[in-house]
C-alpha cells in the first residue's frame, strides 16, 4: 500500500453533514425564482438564456412557496393567487390549456383563503 497517498474523507458523509448545516430559507428560494423569471423576461430569445424551465413553472413554484409560507417566508395567499394567475396566462400562451386551468383553479383557491 502507498503510504504517501492521502485518504479522501467519506464524501457521502461529508456531503450529508454540509447539507445538514445549511439553513432553509423559502424567502431566499422565492428571491431566486424571481431572479430566474426576470432573466428570462429580459431576453426573449430562447438561445440566449440558460434557464430550461418555462416561465409558467417558475411562477407556479414561487406561488406554491407564498401559498404555504414557512422557513422565513410569510404566507401571502393573495400574492400566491396573482402568481398562479400569471402562471395560467403563460401556460395558456404556451398552448398548455389543462395546466392553465389548473393554475387558474389554484389562484381561485388562494384568493378564497384571503381575509376580506
Amino acid at each position: 500500500m502507498n503510504k504517501n497517498r492521502s485518504r479522501l474523507p467519506n464524501t457521502k458523509y461529508s456531503l450529508f453533514i454540509s447539507l445538514k448545516q445549511r439553513s432553509r430559507s423559502w424567502q431566499e428560494a422565492a428571491k431566486w425564482y424571481q431572479n430566474a423569471i426576470e432573466v428570462t423576461e429580459e431576453d426573449e430569445e430562447p438561445e440566449n438564456t440558460l434557464i430550461s424551465d418555462p416561465n409558467y413553472l417558475l411562477y407556479a413554484k414561487q406561488a406554491e412557496l407564498y401559498r404555504q409560507g414557512g422557513w422565513e417566508l410569510e404566507k401571502e395567499p393573495s400574492y400566491a393567487g396573482e402568481l398562479y394567475s400569471s402562471a395560467g396566462d403563460l401556460a395558456m400562451a404556451s398552448m398548455k390549456g389543462k395546466l392553465a386551468n389548473k393554475y387558474y383553479a389554484l389562484a381561485e383557491e388562494c384568493w378564497a383563503e384571503c381575509e376580506d
